[in-house]
């Protein structure tokens, strides 16, 4: 049991960490890149998304990569309290 709960906690790390070097990969070094994927259907247009709650809530004017960096953590903090209160909630079970 304890070498599964290991193994999916470890799959869930992974995934945001790719998830997360994608986002600074193509902002860093594709940004201005555009190409057609497949014609009318699927393009890669890397768009700068305004639209971060935090950053209209508190009026900032952060850099992206803050908000990466605070995703990371936000994330792991999520993953750990999720861990921490899994004996009280019966929802996830069947993952540990």
């Amino acid at each position: 049991m304890r070498k599964r709960r290991i193994k999916v906690l470890l799959w869930i790390m992974i995934l945001i960490l790719v998830d997360q070097l994608s986002k600074v990969i193509i902002y860093q070094y594709f940004f201005d890149t555009n190409f057609t994927i497949i014609p009318h259907l699927l393009e890669f247009y890397p768009k700068f998304n305004l639209g971060y709650y935090y950053n209209d809530l508190l009026k900032l004017n952060a850099p992206p990569y803050l908000f990466i960096i605070f995703n990371i953590i936000v994330q792991f903090v999520m993953v750990f309290l999720f861990i921490r209160n899994r004996n009280q909630s019966k929802l996830f079970d069947w993952m540990f």
